[in-house]
């Protein structure tokens, strides 16, 4: 049987340039990004919202508030939830989860450690005569009469 030969490409052809393709306008990716983040928040919210009721959401929403109000004047017991809240993350971001022993240790730290605690009052106290309430406008009513 004959053999046939085939004819080998040469090495000076080269390939069909292909066209760029356009790169994308800044409009074109800040939508991008909006969709992606609204594609992301979608799917946070589905999950979210799966089975939960109202005493959860209330739940939320007082552990909301409490985080919000962290960082400012706050009492030693939303110190101790807001602290007991950052160390079950922090155990459970390493499969630990919480144990006793670190819930009797933020109670000592937050809850029954006397420094804490004159600490806080005394905060109280210099927040109180630093800030005091204003006068209401009916006292100075009865002051004239």
């Amino acid at each position: 049987m004959p053999r046939t030969k085939k004819k080998r490409a040469s090495a000076s052809e080269a390939p069909p340039i292909q066209p760029e393709l356009p790169k994308p306008t800044a409009k074109e990716l800040r939508k991008a990004e909006t969709k992606r983040q609204f594609d992301v928040l979608n799917h946070l919210a589905r999950t979210f919202w799966e089975g939960i009721g109202l005493h959860k959401f209330q739940t939320l929403s007082t552990f909301k508030l409490i985080l919000d109000r962290d960082g400012g004047c706050t009492t030693p017991v939303e110190h101790f939830v807001v602290s007991l809240i950052h160390l079950y993350q922090d155990r459970d971001d390493h499969g630990e989860g919480l144990t006793l022993e670190d819930i009797q240790w933020a109670m000592k730290e937050n809850l029954t450690n006397d420094e804490a605690l004159s600490q806080a009052i005394e905060d109280a106290h210099w927040l109180a005569n630093r800030y005091p309430l204003p006068e209401s406008s009916a006292e100075p009513a009865l002051k004239n009469s």
